[in-house]
């Protein structure tokens, strides 16, 4: 093979194949201290990068994990890529190489870090030794010297690295006209510890194994934090999964259906406002997310936030798991500063030093209780079917009694959905929220009120139920 240079000065050699360092195999980025972090917001554009993560207590871990998950998709896109220009420049020798941060300075010029090499069984180890700015700058301050910095300066030419790039065409913004399919049964049974624990003990309030659940949930979310992701699965497989399952799925059903209506809300949202679902990368599959906040337990006060992915027919988005605000945030921070609100807030949240929310005036709502063991009555052509708070009526679809409604209806009522509406009974008062395609109105009296899809209604007794059209059901609360 013929040793010629690319048109960065690198060795062609080590650019094909799985020859080239750059394979994700054979070349890593080593541990980066909190010095090497304080030089960079030194010559940075001022951003809060020292947030704390209250689980581990790490100084600057939002801009680590961006510094680290920056360079794994560099090393990604150069295996992709089928040009010679390549986004990690090397010298010949490859004791030195370069790649282009994606972090400004104050006048918005592109942040280079310098690295040198070690060699070792599994490939080379890179170490950030400085940073500095092209062509404006002289060698960067306390590195491993001039020599470092202008093997550098000869490896790239004129033609120094290209930031990363991580969107793809029609993937750029989020499209509320596409529809949100969620994987809620993979959430409940194998995430369900990532949700907030005072939205869990009011969930799981009144069965007989709530308080052995909370304490596996607990033990899932220890070992999560701790990295071991085998045993955490184990436990909520072989312990968490059974409980949920108790008396013909009630507590599954109950979670799935709020955060079936949380995301739905989260959808309407982002059709008001496309910007309202935060763009960022999954390093796994090396694609971009769209993360929609979701609001289980204080309206406007985002708890955990939903990860949806394009699928491959790009006619619809599929909710795959839920993860931290303080992990949103850092994923987003990879493609851009997070500017929408609800993210943005939430790196103030990542500061305290607990788990508690602080919510201000403008968005405090006293939590509402729901009475659980309230009950009516929904009277429809001589019969009646128990309500409950939670229950959802709809026509039955499909043989999976999780996703039925709790109040199945007949097929010959084809124009209600098969999880049309929602009861509920918080502080003593119904309401009814509606999710139909072919929407809900209340009769009371003389009068109509037409329902606005997701928001709660309040309902009276005898207020008669038009769902799709179809008449005649009337709620009677019951003492």
């Amino acid at each position: 093979m013929s040793h010629e240079s690319n048109s960065n000065g690198a060795d062609a050699s080590m650019l094909a194949g799985n020859g080239d360092p750059r394979h994700s195999s054979q070349m890593r980025l080593n541990f980066i201290d909190n010095e090497t972090c304080s030089k960079l917001v030194e010559l940075a554009l001022k951003e809060d990068w020292e947030l704390l993560d209250y689980r581990k207590g790490q100084k600057y871990w939002i801009l680590k994990r961006y510094l680290l998950e920056t360079f794994e998709r560099l090393v990604y896109e150069d295996g992709e890529a089928k040009s010679s220009r390549r986004k990690i420049i090397m010298d010949k020798k490859q004791t030195v190489a370069v790649f282009n941060t994606g972090i400004p300075d104050p006048h918005y010029q592109d942040i280079y870090a310098l690295l040198n090499t070690c060699s070792r069984d599994d490939g080379l180890l890179l170490n950030i030794v400085g940073f500095f700015l092209w062509p404006d700058s002289k060698y960067p301050p306390e590195t491993n010297g001039k020599a470092h910095y202008e093997a550098a300066i000869r490896a790239f030419g004129n033609h120094p690295p290209a930031r990363a790039s991580y969107y793809q065409t029609g993937q750029d913004v989020f499209n509320p006209a596409r529809t949100l399919n969620c994987a809620f049964g993979h959430i409940i049974y194998e995430r369900l510890h990532r949700l907030p624990f005072s939205y869990l003990t009011r969930a799981v309030n009144g069965i007989d194994t709530r308080t052995t659940l909370l304490e596996v949930l607990e033990r899932a979310r220890e070992l999560e934090a701790a990295g071991k992701v085998n045993e955490r699965d184990h436990i909520m497989t072989m312990e968490a999964r059974p409980i949920l399952e108790q008396g013909e799925n009630a507590l599954y059903k109950k979670i799935y259906y709020d955060l079936r209506k949380a995301a739905e809300v989260a959808r309407r949202r982002a059709s008001y406002s496309p910007g309202f679902a935060v763009a960022g990368y999954y390093p796994k599959e090396h694609c971009v997310s769209f993360y929609l906040p979701l609001c289980l337990e204080y309206e406007e006060q985002p708890d955990l936030v939903l990860v949806a992915n394009l699928d491959k027919n790009k006619k619809s988005y599929t909710g795959r798991t839920i993860i931290s605000l303080d992990d949103a945030y850092a994923d987003a921070r990879l493609i851009a500063k997070p500017i929408e609100n609800w993210i943005e807030a939430a790196s103030g949240d990542i500061r305290q030093a607990n788990n508690e929310r602080s919510l201000s005036p403008r968005t405090a709502i006293a939590p509402s209780i729901v009475n659980l063991s309230a009950k009516a009555s929904l009277i429809h052509d001589g019969s009646y079917d128990l309500v409950r708070p939670g229950y959802v009526i709809g026509v039955r679809r499909g043989s999976d009694d999780r996703y039925n409604p709790d109040i199945a209806l007949g097929s010959e009522l084809s124009y209600i959905s098969n999880r049309h509406g929602e009861f509920d009974c918080r502080d003593g008062s119904w309401s009814f929220i509606s999710y139909g395609q072919n929407g809900t109105k209340v009769r009371r009296g003389a009068d109509d009120f037409t329902l606005e899809k997701g928001l709660p209604f309040t309902l009276q007794a005898d207020d008669e139920l038009i769902m799709g059209g179809h008449r005649g059901f009337v709620f009677v609360p019951m003492e």
